[in-house]
């Protein structure tokens, strides 16, 4: 039992952990909760079965420590896995299992006719499959889900900002040509005659000041620069002016993709965490005295704070 009550514990902590809501900053408005109502329902229903897991892992440490008669624990053995059925069981998967409410009434008969505790939780087996694959399917259900809900919130982001995207895109686009046009007038004034005719094939309205190649004078070329120049100034206000929205276009690009991260995180160590439980419980009736292969403390220390539900706004 020792290794099933520290597996117990664990499991407590992850889904505390799961419970816990995303720290919203900037994605809120762009998430409508009815758009999402389907993977929401999933999301709850799997926080639902977690909890309900743990719930039942609790009473079991709980009756085997308990004063009862070993049939009696299996009474209230068969009242917990019902409970915890009834919270984590997805109809359609237990079907494909055969797992029909026949072999349930089945399973739980067994579990009432075990002479120990331990055999009644052998005899919970297929259940303890049962579980585990319906909880596994309904985390591998949102994981499919993740791209879609990030496609359609990376569109509302980028059409939320297109204008202003644009925007920005021209006005550096127009600083770095004009950047590039000083370059070509220091070197024109330096005697360069491809970069003068460069400058005025690139850049028309220098032909103000420079009408032609042939026409350059130091007068025409110092008004030319005067005029890039004023053009570089206003160009850099202007983007100045977008550095807030373009600060906080950013920071929910950043905030998505730490949603990712988190969703897919929490995802890898809520699927994990179910099989060391499923594990852990098959060697609980089995009476074998080792602790399962994964480490769920391990993952769990090497992930905290890089992972989230998914959130409903």
């Amino acid at each position: 039992m020792g290794p099933f009550a520290s597996n117990t514990a664990t499991l407590f902590v992850e889904a505390a952990r799961i419970a816990q809501p995303f720290n919203w900053d900037y994605l809120k408005p762009y998430f409508k909760p009815a758009e999402y109502t389907d993977i929401f329902r999933r999301e709850t229903r799997m926080l639902s079965g977690f909890q309900a897991i743990v719930m039942y892992s609790n009473q079991i440490v709980a009756l085997n420590n308990s004063k009862l008669k070993e049939k009696e624990k299996n009474a209230q053995l068969v009242k917990y896995f019902e409970e915890t059925i009834r919270k984590t069981g997805d109809r359609s998967v237990l079907d494909s299992m055969g797992i029909t409410p026949a072999t349930l009434a089945g399973v739980y008969d067994d579990i009432r006719a075990a002479e120990t505790f331990l055999e009644g939780i052998a005899a919970a087996s297929p259940l303890v499959n049962a579980v585990t694959v319906s909880m596994e399917t309904s985390l591998d259900s949102i994981r499919r889900e993740m791209p879609v809900l990030f496609a359609d919130l990376d569109r509302k982001i980028e059409t939320d900002y297109a204008d202003r995207r644009a925007n920005f895109s021209t006005l550096t686009r127009l600083q770095v040509e004009t950047m590039r046009g000083m370059g070509q007038l220091y070197n024109a004034r330096r005697g360069s005659q491809e970069s003068l005719d460069t400058l005025l094939q690139e850049d028309p309205s220098v032909k103000e000041f420079i009408p032609s190649p042939d026409k350059a004078t130091s007068k025409g070329l110092t008004s030319a620069e005067a005029m890039l120049t004023d053009r570089l100034v206003k160009l850099d206000t202007f983007i100045h002016q977008m550095d807030k929205e373009v600060a906080l276009y950013r920071a929910k690009l950043r905030e998505m993709q730490d949603l990712r991260v988190n969703l897919d995180g929490r995802i890898k160590i809520a699927h994990d965490a179910i099989i060391v439980w499923g594990q852990s419980h098959r060697n609980l009736g089995a009476g074998i005295p080792v602790p399962p292969l994964i480490d769920v403390a391990k993952i769990a220390t090497e992930t905290v704070n890089k992972v989230s539900p998914i959130p409903i706004p």
